[in-house]
C-alpha cells in the first residue's frame, strides 16, 4: 500500500539517507502497523529532527479510518 505524494524510504535505509528529509518541514513516519515507524521517528528525533510524528496504528489504521479503498497488506 502506498499513499500518494509520500516519499518511501525503507527503515534500514533511513540512517544512510537523512539528507533527503527536510528538517524544517513536519515529517510523518509510517509503516504497516506503526511499531517500526515509531522507532524510526525516535531515531530521527535523536538526530535533530524536531518536527517528527509517527502515524499511530500505521497504514492499517489509515485504511480503516481515512481511506477504506486502501488495500491492507
Amino acid at each position: 500500500a502506498r499513499l500518494s505524494g509520500v516519499r518511501h524510504i525503507p527503515m534500514n535505509e533511513v540512517p544512510e539517507r537523512p539528507a533527503e528529509l527536510d528538517r524544517d518541514q513536519p515529517l510523518v513516519v509510517m509503516c504497516r502497523s506503526g511499531a517500526r515507524s515509531l522507532r524510526v521517528a525516535q531515531f530521527l528525533e535523536q538526530r535533530g529532527f524536531a518536527r517528527v510524528s509517527n502515524l499511530s496504528g500505521g497504514i492499517l489504521a489509515w485504511g480503516e479510518r481515512i481511506d477504506p479503498t486502501l488495500r491492507p497488506y
